[in-house]
């Protein structure tokens, strides 16, 4: 076991044992309620003083692996693993060796209240009553336990134990500090430490305005008990909202319920309700592997290209997550929608059936029905690909209205859409679905994008992951399940002569007969950049038989 401090003393008065390196309280209770810059400092610490005590261990051919133990929002300590982890890389590489990684435990509950606070008895029943699972093995690994702090030790048995059924080489410990037995033997000390410089979620504003902030479950805990809790909400940037809110969803049901006054007040403050199945950060540049989340890379892709299958599934995850995080117990009406269209429909489009569905499956007694929004015109290009500035005029806010008959006066209405990226759409819905009398809209999304909003050409990367060949493309519209939809048709124009050639000759009749209907009507000739395509198309179709 290393440690960065040897803490002695009493919860009123904790110093360090090494009178010659001052424990800093501030950047310790900063860093436990997600202040980025303190994070940064104490982990990059960590890792230079990992390296210095282990650097045989950790510069040899074994893969170091850092293990954290959370449920769905990460502890503090993930933060500080992949700070330490950064530096032990560094070193790594200069050596030629291949990097370590981050594994998540995966728990199966957490912890009721304030771990912090709680007696040694009450935190050993705590966490006999959690599940822990390494889902990877580590065998040949040497696995680097990172911690904040180290009371009583039983977080650290419990990890320990659980990393034994992953066969690692050897399992080191690391902490930026440690408590003496004097000084643990009153373990509400750790309390104190974490509340030194942060008393109030208003504490961490200065750091999430300079947009330094890494949401941690002790904070979201934190911020939900507080009083201050309404005042946060309302000065709080609405991005870190939605992302606690996500996270009180992720955490689950029981989690919302111990909490209900707090994410009562967190949703009042969001206004509409807007989830998505998946987050991006700025980090990152493309979705996760399709067994690492509910929408992985090439699934998500299919979709977009016209799986029926994938369609259903993410509808019905999506209408499980609504229904088990949405009050509808005084609603007797839900209308459901997908994105707006003139002629073509959407890959969206395919979400609305099977939520209706699922819906009222889950919810018995609620009215689901389905509201088609129209649009007026067409994107003149591939809208993926545009700017922000080129979505707002391809999408004004007049240029979407309700289906005749509809009386949409003091309704809920849902809104589904594959991707959000910069809000173009959405604010062209609401303005609609306003205009036509609904209370309230929510959004659910299988893809947040809203990082990428300056960089929205993201969203073609995405849509394109798993159809850059023309057979992936027709795989797609093979399968028995294939639903056609605008991207499609697109996709098709774009194919290069020799491609668009054998599409013809290999795709099902019925299938092309689709898609030669479709792009005629959303008179996909007179848009420039298919022009050539669409003619095409018709001289090899007029020949087949």
């Amino acid at each position: 076991m290393t440690a960065l401090w040897t803490l002695t003393g009493t919860p009123e008065d904790v110093r360090s044992l090494d009178e010659h390196d001052h424990f800093d309280h501030t950047a310790y209770s900063l860093m436990k309620h997600g202040d980025g810059a303190a994070i940064h400092g104490l982990g990059a610490r960590l890792g230079k003083h990992l390296l210095h005590e282990h650097g045989g261990r950790l510069l040899a051919d074994a893969v170091p692996v850092f293990p954290v133990a959370y449920l769905a929002v990460p502890p503090a300590c993930w933060y500080l693993a992949a700070e330490a982890l950064a530096v032990v890389d560094e070193a790594r590489a200069a050596r030629g060796l291949p990097a370590g990684r981050l594994v998540h435990v995966r728990k199966d509950a957490v912890t009721a209240g304030d771990y912090a606070a709680a007696s040694e008895q009450d935190r050993r029943a705590e966490l006999a009553a959690i599940g822990f699972e390494v889902q990877e093995s580590l065998s040949g690994c040497v696995a680097v336990v990172v911690d904040d702090v180290r009371v009583t030790g039983l977080a650290e048995q419990t990890i320990v134990s659980a990393l034994a059924t992953a066969d690692p080489v050897a399992v080191l410990s690391a902490y930026v500090a440690v408590c003496t037995p004097q000084l643990a033997a009153a373990p509400h000390v750790e309390r104190v430490l974490n509340h030194t410089a942060v008393t109030s979620p208003l504490d961490l504003l200065p750091a999430i305005q300079a947009d330094r902030f890494c949401l941690t479950i002790r904070f979201l805990k934190f911020a939900l008990a507080s009083p201050d809790l309404a005042e946060f909400v309302a000065r709080c940037p609405q991005p870190v909202l939605l992302q606690m809110y996500d996270g009180v969803l992720a955490t689950g049901a029981a989690f919302a319920d111990a909490y209900a006054p707090g994410v009562a007040v967190l949703r009042a403050g969001l206004g509409e309700f807007r989830y998505a199945l998946v987050r991006l950060h700025p980090r990152d540049t493309a979705l996760p592997p399709d067994d690492g989340g509910p929408v992985g890379a090439a699934s998500y892709s299919r979709f977009k290209h016209g799986s029926g299958a994938l369609a259903t599934r993410f509808a019905r995850l999506l209408a499980q997550q609504y229904a088990d995080h949405h009050d509808l117990s005084s609603t007797s009406r839900v209308w459901v929608t997908g994105s707006g269209y003139a002629t073509v429909p959407p890959a969206a489009a395919a979400l609305v059936a099977p939520f209706v569905a699922a819906l009222g499956e889950l919810v018995p007694g609620l009215q689901v029905r389905e509201l088609r929004v129209h649009r007026s015109g067409r994107t003149p290009g591939d809208y993926a690909a545009m700017t922000p500035a080129d979505r707002d005029a391809a999408l004004r806010d007049d240029c979407m209205y309700v289906e005749d008959g509809a009386d949409l006066r003091g309704e809920l209405v849902v809104a589904l859409d594959d991707i959000r990226v910069t809000g173009t759409h959405e604010r062209a819905m609401n303005a609609c679905l306003t205009a036509a009398g609904a209370r309230w809209i929510d959004h659910l999304y299988l893809v947040d994008a809203a990082a990428f909003a300056t960089a929205p050409q993201l969203e073609s990367m995405l849509n394109a992951a798993a159809v850059a060949r023309l057979d992936d493309l027709l795989a797609i519209m093979r399968a028995a399940d294939f639903v056609p939809n605008a991207r499609v048709c697109r996709r098709v124009l774009r194919l290069p002569p020799d491609e668009l050639v054998r599409f013809v000759e290999q795709v099902p009749a019925q299938v092309l007969r689709w898609v030669c209907d479709a792009i005629e009507a959303d008179h996909l000739a007179d848009v420039d950049q298919f022009a050539d395509g669409v003619r095409r198309l018709r001289g090899l179709t007029a020949v087949r038989p």
